[in-house]
């Protein structure tokens, strides 16, 4: 499901999610070497679900599909991206706000960084990427993999 909130909700939530980037960030996820994904940890509840800032620095590098561990929703806040789905792709600009079930798979295609509240419900299971064939690896796997620069 997508929709688009009013631009006074984006800007409001923007100027919070500056004041909170000021900081160094919770979590890095690297790719390959390189920095992929800043993380702001607002709320964080395997239960009752969490909250995040994400600063996206750049694309997917693979092809591969990822899910993730909970139904979640994703506000753009600044930038612009396509998410690539199993349906297709679609262009999310800022006031997005896009909700998906956990086994929804996607991957994202941007030309700068882009910043989101990311909104996950309880954590169900495990996450990670899916390949071309149907074949799952898990999120941490998958990034122990990719954990050292291309030659």
């Amino acid at each position: 499901m997508i929709w688009t909130v009013p631009p006074f909700v984006t800007m409001a939530l923007l100027s919070m999610a500056d004041r909170i980037m000021q900081s160094e960030p919770s979590q890095t996820l690297e790719e390959y070497g390189e920095q992929y994904l800043q993380r702001w940890i607002l709320e964080k509840h395997s239960m009752t679900g969490s909250v995040y800032i994400h600063r996206i620095l750049r694309s997917d590098y693979d092809e591969e599909l990822h899910d993730h561990p909970g139904d979640n929703l994703s506000l753009i806040l600044l930038g612009e991206m396509t998410e690539i789905t199993e349906k297709g792709s679609r262009q999310l600009t800022p006031g997005t706000a896009v909700l998906r079930k956990n086994s929804e798979r996607h991957r994202l295609e941007l030309e700068e960084p882009v910043v989101t509240m990311w909104i996950m419900g309880e954590r169900v299971r495990e996450w990670g990427f899916w390949d071309k064939e149907g074949n799952f690896t898990p999120s941490q796997e998958f990034f122990h993999r990719r954990s050292r620069p291309l030659s």
